[in-house]
């Protein structure tokens, strides 16, 4: 009897909500992957073509939910307007040359604060 090897593409069961917020407030932003394998997660900010890492100022956190779940949180801290435009959540699985590859995008809206000219 041979052994069977379920593939399943990876699919984003929650994406990103677009959010409008006002500076210097902390941004946050939500993806959940499936698939089997479990997929894994990067996250790709504005005007940026590669993936975002703790060097760009951010904390990504993952949580493994099941054997074929996963979750990210990407958030921004103190955000100013130069955090403005589209964060893409990107989720990927591959077994033997089989790549699937799925993404889901969100706007950040930063209102900078105004203060009174004395």
């Amino acid at each position: 009897m041979g052994l069977i090897i379920l593939l399943v593409p990876a699919n984003i069961t929650e994406g990103p909500v677009s959010l409008n917020i006002t500076q210097p407030d902390t941004a946050s932003f939500n993806c959940t992957a499936s698939g089997v394998p479990r997929p894994g997660i990067w996250w790709i900010g504005p005007n940026n073509s590669s993936m975002l890492s703790e060097r760009d100022g951010v904390n990504i956190s993952l949580q493994n939910i099941t054997n074929y779940l996963l979750r990210s949180v990407l958030m921004l801290s103190e955000v100013n307007i130069s955090r403005n435009g589209t964060y893409i959540c990107s989720a990927s699985n591959d077994r033997n040359g089989y790549n699937a590859i799925t993404v889901k995008t969100a706007e950040l809206y930063v209102n900078g604060m105004f203060q009174a000219l004395l």
